[in-house]
């Protein structure tokens, strides 16, 4: 008799350990991650500023939009995240093969918070940048680079390919 009795409170303790574990029916439903909302769409770049600003030779001018420096084919290039840690760039309907393709296949992966994007580049470089903010309709980052011995922060916003 003592052993139907201890098998039915571990019964008991096992059975409300599982319910308690469950998420209920009428709980609201979970928030999706930055991994589920940066893979759910192809991103374009809307902007690039730099801080401090530095001198642009080609136009003989101090600037900080970084966005104006880049080449008509390149400003409608996209980005595509996939949840397999794999980047594609893809040229856009102004195609860049013709000088510089950044084209192709890379990684990239958050860290355990999801607040920063660590990206592996051409010849295994890294880029490390913070993930300043990650909605349906905006993705904006920033990262350091040093540009003639100063450290510039560059933000770079991205909106969906449609929007």
């Amino acid at each position: 008799m003592k052993t139907i009795k201890t098998y039915s409170i571990w019964v008991t303790v096992l059975t409300l350990v599982v319910l308690l574990g469950m998420r209920s029916p009428f709980s609201p439903p979970m928030p999706p991650s930055n991994t589920d909302i940066i893979t759910d769409t192809s991103w374009i770049m809307l902007s690039a500023i730099s801080n401090p600003q530095f001198y642009d030779s080609s136009s003989s001018a101090w600037t900080t939009d970084l966005f104006a420096e880049l080449a008509d084919c390149e400003e409608d290039e996209l980005m595509h995240f996939y949840a397999n840690d794999s980047l594609v760039l893809t040229e856009g309907e102004d195609d860049c093969s013709d000088t510089l393709d950044l084209s192709g296949s890379y990684h990239w992966f958050f860290d355990a918070n999801e607040d920063t994007i660590i990206f592996q580049l051409l010849d295994s470089n890294i880029l490390i940048a913070a993930l300043n903010k990650l909605s349906d309709d905006t993705l904006r980052i920033s990262y350091e680079m040093s540009r003639d011995t100063t450290v510039h922060t560059h933000t770079i916003t991205y909106v969906p390919k449609n929007y």
